[in-house]
């Protein structure tokens, strides 16, 4: 998405529920959940874009998911250590709150580890009763830097598609 005024317009079109972006130089026209201050690594470099979370429901970001085991929820904070590599939004929909993760590989060290990082970050919202219920967990994962240097078997791309009618035949 990027600075692409196209790829907006494009999208405006399309008027979908949910929109998981990455990589995205969001219009303050928009509504949703976005790091505003774009992207910032371990390598300390601010980029201008973030992920984001984008719909025309009413959204508001995730800030208190905890992990839990067992019985017990664990005080651990909730964010996001690269700000802008990932956001978590709970977004209100006919079929109730779906909790919405957009989420790239930032290539601030290894696109592997950027993941892993961000992947362990956001599982309490996989783990936390208030938001496990309906999750989406999407994004660009930029885990084939390496990929020529493993094995095909090694290799694992999982992919999801959800289409953007599935909402509105709800409705």
């Amino acid at each position: 998405m990027a600075g692409n005024k196209q790829a907006w317009s494009a999208l405006d079109r399309l008027e979908p529920d949910i929109c998981l972006l990455n990589e995205a130089i969001v219009p303050v026209s928009s509504r949703g959940v976005w790091s505003p201050n774009g992207a910032v690594g371990r390598d300390s470099a601010n980029r201008p874009w973030t992920a984001a979370v984008v719909s025309s429901l009413e959204s508001s970001a995730i800030s208190e998911a905890r992990p839990q085991w067992r019985q017990s929820k664990r005080n651990v904070p909730f964010h996001c250590s690269r700000p802008g590599s990932w956001v978590a939004a709970k977004v209100e929909t006919v079929v109730g709150p779906i909790s919405s993760v957009a989420l790239y590989g930032l290539m601030d060290e290894l696109s592997d580890a950027s993941v892993h990082r961000s992947l362990s970050e956001v599982s309490p919202v996989l783990d936390d009763h208030s938001y496990k219920k309906l999750v989406i967990l999407g994004g660009d994962l930029n885990t084939g830097t390496l990929a020529h240097t493993r094995s095909p078997e090694a290799i694992d791309e999982p992919q999801c598609l959800m289409r953007s009618s599935t909402l509105r035949s709800r409705r």
